[in-house]
């Protein structure tokens, strides 16, 4: 095991250098032992990283020749690569020279990957001179050196989360890592939040500031959550880690706005601060080396995909040993968060997550606490966007009732989430009028177009329809019609029966306006007694005070003639 380990050391090292790694195993006099067997043998000696124990031992030791190092993974997919490794080998030299130009380094050791891409490869093989079925191709296993990067960069996350998770969890540090009494505090919270204002300032536009210092004051917020990563990573968990991550799904979501490129250069600072605090053979140093690397040679749902796939993994693996701890709880609410910021493909399961996860925070918690407030609108935000506006509603409204149960900041912090969320249920309600008021119409206009037709039909036929029209069914409509207009005190026009409706509808839509304007401006007024300027609460909140008074036609004014809310 103590040879394993030394081989495990040297292939890491090569990682950092090349960019590169697999999930690696070990062949032990003809028995193949897995990664996680390799390291429960050393937890049974009480050594959480044998890489770094290995490294550390200065004793003359000599190697066995009966251990060997292999690159692989444990899917049945790299199982059948491996039992039909000559059968591969063979079908690619019958490829030609072409074909063995995309052959990766596990193959052909003189070869640089970096110089191809991931799709030159499949390419190759698809098309190469055996013509085989596309469709048999697809239902075989597919050779390791064969697989598309982002199959690679999944197997290496996920090894690097499992080795980082696995050596926390039986560290003595992890049991030092106890629930801050306000995680806003926390030194991760306020990278977050700095972060956030700063987004906020570049994504939400305000009148009266103009963009050249709206940018200036958002760079001074991402300068000071720079600032805190070293300190972040110098008592690493995966708490602040999760944090960070949600804060790239959030930078990923406002990727093609003024914010472009500075995901990657988060990216870039926290993998060079990694490598400088924690060491370049720590899982965190290689985790955030391969996000990078994915980042250059992949798209950015690809990288989105890779980095909630590590948030889930993190989050079972706390599940796994307490469900109901503090830990496993927050970063279900991370994840909850990540999902959220990366688009309505994930909807469906971030709003079932955070249902589970609410009424798990509400057993542990109680009914007041601060992060089951927060969670309950966050619940209220997906109803909303269900288009389950009543219940949204009654969600806002329960936050807004429990949190005068508080006090300070964290009763700010809800209150205000609570008011810009009913104001933004009564804009859809107003949008909703509108869309009936829409279909009113319609139906109205069909209806009196299917009526002017019967008539025209019925002045085309003239003469000949006399017999049938002697009746009086037709005169006596018109003149009825013309009893009414008489009848209409003088105005000389007859009003449409839809009239009514319409204006009633439209009323509707004003109506519902008006309470949202109270709304956003009740928060405003919160924010602005307790959150500091500018931040990213009073400028959202601002911009939908503007949106909804331009609506109303009070663009400039207020409802009582004062001029409009400075920002």
């Amino acid at each position: 095991m103590r040879t394993a380990a030394h081989l495990l050391a040297q292939y890491l090292d090569r990682h950092v250098i090349n960019q590169r790694t697999m999930s690696p195993g070990f062949r032990i006099r003809g028995e193949v032992v897995d990664h996680s067997e390799f390291l429960r043998y050393f937890r049974r000696k009480n050594i959480n990283d044998p890489v770094n124990w290995v490294k550390q031992q200065n004793d003359d030791f000599v190697l066995s020749d009966d251990v060997e190092l292999v690159t692989g993974t444990t899917t049945p997919e790299s199982k059948a690569a491996d039992s039909d490794r000559h059968d591969e080998d063979a079908n690619v030299a019958d490829a030609g020279e072409n074909g063995q130009k995309h052959v990766s380094p596990d193959v052909q050791a003189n070869e640089h990957p970096e110089e191809q891409h991931p799709s030159c490869v499949v390419q190759t093989r698809r098309y190469s001179s055996n013509n085989q079925d596309p469709k048999t191709l697809a239902c075989t296993a597919i050779p390791t050196f064969l697989r598309p990067q982002t199959f690679h960069s999944l197997e290496q996350l996920t090894y690097s989360m499992s080795a980082y998770m696995s050596s926390y969890t039986v560290s003595a540090r992890s049991l030092t890592h106890t629930e801050p009494a306000v995680h806003a505090h926390t030194v991760h919270a306020m990278f977050a939040s700095r972060m956030q204002d700063g987004i906020s300032l570049l994504a939400f536009s305000a009148s009266g500031v103009s963009y050249s210092s709206r940018s200036d004051k958002a760079f001074a917020n991402f300068q000071k959550g720079f600032d805190v990563i070293s300190q972040i990573l110098s008592n690493d968990h995966p708490m602040s880690l999760s944090l960070m991550l949600t804060i790239i799904c959030e930078l990923s979501r406002h990727e093609h706005t003024a914010l472009k490129g500075l995901k990657t250069q988060l990216l870039q600072y926290t993998a060079e601060m990694s490598r400088l605090v924690l060491g370049p053979t720590h899982a965190l140093s290689i985790y955030f080396s391969i996000l990078i690397q994915q980042l250059v040679t992949s798209d950015l749902f690809n990288l989105i995909n890779l980095v909630l796939t590590s948030l889930r993994l993190a989050t079972a693996h706390l599940s796994t040993h307490n469900p109901y701890d503090w830990k496993t709880l927050y970063l279900q609410e991370r994840l909850c968060d990540g999902l959220y910021h990366s688009g309505t493909e994930f909807q469906s399961e971030r709003s079932l997550m955070r249902a589970r996860l609410l009424a798990d925070q509400e057993c542990v918690y109680g009914l007041n606490a601060r992060n089951v407030l927060w969670t309950l609108t966050n619940v209220a935000d997906d109803a909303l966007e269900q288009d389950r506006v009543d219940t949204a509603m009654e969600y806002f409204r329960q936050a807004l009732e429990r949190a005068d149960t508080s006090e300070g900041f964290g009763r700010a912090k809800t209150r205000f989430a609570a008011l810009e969320g009913l104001g933004r249920c009564e804009v859809r309600k107003a949008e909703l009028a509108e869309e009936a008021e829409l279909r009113a119409r319609t139906a109205a206009d069909r209806s009196a177009t299917r009526d002017m037709q019967h008539v025209s039909n019925i002045l085309h036929l003239g003469p000949k329809s006399t017999t049938t029209c002697c009746n009086g069914s037709c005169h006596s409509s018109t003149s009825t019609s013309t009893s009414n207009g008489s009848s209409s005190q003088g105005t000389g026009q007859s009003t449409p029966i839809s009239s009514s409706s319409s204006k009633s509808q439209l009323s509707q839509r004003e109506k519902h306006l008006q309470k949202a304007l109270a709304h956003f401006t009740d928060a405003e007024t919160e924010a602005s007694l307790w959150f500091e300027e500018p931040s990213r609460r009073t400028t959202r909140v601002r911009q939908r005070i503007e949106q909804v008074k331009s609506l109303l036609g009070l663009v400039g004014t207020t409802a009582d003639g004062d001029s409009d809310v400075s920002v």
